[in-house]
Order: structure tokens, then sequence, then C-alpha cells
């Protein structure tokens, strides 16, 4: 199952808002309202928020990737892998760092939240004034 939203972004480029993709079958969602608070942000001088809910307890893991022209996709920050959270609303947040310690580049970034069963993404932008 497949459950995918389309926004335009910029530059004339469509990217997925978010993405729900079920590993094994059809069952009740564990993560809602997966989303970036603010979608665009400033990272020299501003961060962005991953913000989802979880229906019950569960092992989750966020990574940012970025996103090419040419659709590629390219591994940029781990915020975290395979984090035990209790039910309820979260928020992690990623300041426009790399895995590397330097900043990550103007342009646009998926965060991938993955369960043991499913993937859901949302889009983050990055400019520099």
């Amino acid at each position: 199952m497949s459950e995918c939203a389309r926004i335009f972004v910029p530059l004339g480029l469509i990217l997925l808002a978010s993405c729900r993709i079920a590993v094994n079958g059809p069952a009740e969602a564990l993560v809602s309202h997966f989303q970036f608070e603010p979608e665009a942000f400033d990272s020299f001088v501003g961060a962005s928020r991953a913000r989802y809910h979880l229906s019950k307890p569960s092992h989750v893991s966020l990574a940012i990737v970025r996103l090419t022209d040419e659709g590629t996709r390219t591994p940029v920050k781990t915020l975290f892998e395979n984090l035990f959270e209790a039910g309820g609303s979260h928020a992690h947040t990623w300041l426009g760092e790399t895995d590397a310690g330097t900043f990550a580049p103007s342009g646009s970034y998926v965060g991938i939240l993955s369960t043991g069963r499913e993937r859901f993404e949302a889009v983050v932008r990055i400019y520099h004034r």
C-alpha cells in the first residue's frame, strides 16, 4: 500500500510531501502527521523540527536525504536509528547540518522516518540568504 500526497515546490519541482509505504500489507498506521516545521528554513540562522505522532510505542529511525534535480537521493544526516519512543507526539530538531558536521547546501531534502514495518517521508527545504 502506498498513500502519497504531492506538493508544488518553488523551482518547478513536484516532490512528495508525505508518503506512507506499508511493507507487510495493510495495517493501522503507526505514524501520523509527519512533517517539518517550518518546511523551509535558513540553516545559518534557524532550524526545522520533524514532528510526528506514534499510535503506540515503537522503534523509529530518522534520516535526511538530499534530492537532486535528476531525482536522485543522497544521504545527508542520520538524526537517530532504532530509537525507542513511547506512543504520542514527538519532535526532533534538524539544524541543517550533515553527518560530517558542515552546513547542508541550499536545496530540497526529504526526511525519512522508518519503523520496522513502514516508511514515511516529508519534504524540507534549506535556503541561505
